[in-house]
């Protein structure tokens, strides 16, 4: 009983160890699909920046001219620094999600930035994503559930428990 009680643990040992391999994989797709999110992000604050500072100029030649208000001059200005702050922010967070994909796959950091080189220039410009080649489920057979390693080593636990049991008797 002593050592079906230690093979069960060792297996429920690798069905966790399991577990962890898919948690990473999902963190770093995950922190993927942001990336690649946060790129779109800055593109659009990019043309939007270009309007903007078109709208603010404008504005202030007609306001220097008489043909507007001052105070509208001031708001196009306004507006153009604030979606500055946000383009900056942006940035800074797809710095971060760098950061968190270097950390996740203990690439060094130039290496995650080859990968990941393919720069949006614009809204328009799609990076294609990693598409499953059959996601459309209609149902899912039973024993897939043990499939899942969080429950495969529930299930060895349980064994281990079992045969430990055995052995105090």
């Amino acid at each position: 009983f002593a050592k079906q009680a230690a093979k069960a643990r060792l297996e429920a040992k690798q069905s966790s160890w399991h577990t962890a391999r898919v948690s990473l994989a999902a963190e770093v797709a995950t922190n993927y699909v942001d990336y690649r999110a946060c790129q779109l992000s800055v593109a659009a604050y990019q043309q939007a920046m270009t309007s903007k500072n078109e709208t603010s100029r404008l504005t202030k030649i007609l306001a220097d001219t008489g043909f507007s208000a001052p105070a509208d001059a001031a708001l196009a200005e306004a507006s153009l620094r604030a979606t500055e702050s946000s383009l900056i922010n942006q940035k800074a967070q797809c710095e971060n999600t760098i950061k968190a994909l270097v950390a996740l796959t203990n690439l060094a950091e130039s290496g995650v930035r080859k990968i990941l080189s393919r720069e949006i220039l614009s809204i328009n410009d799609v990076v294609e994503l990693p598409q499953p080649t059959e996601f459309n489920v209609d149902s899912v057979p039973a024993n897939l559930i043990t499939q899942r390693p969080d429950l495969n080593a529930d299930e060895r636990n349980v064994a281990a428990a079992s045969a430990d049991t055995g052995v105090s008797t």
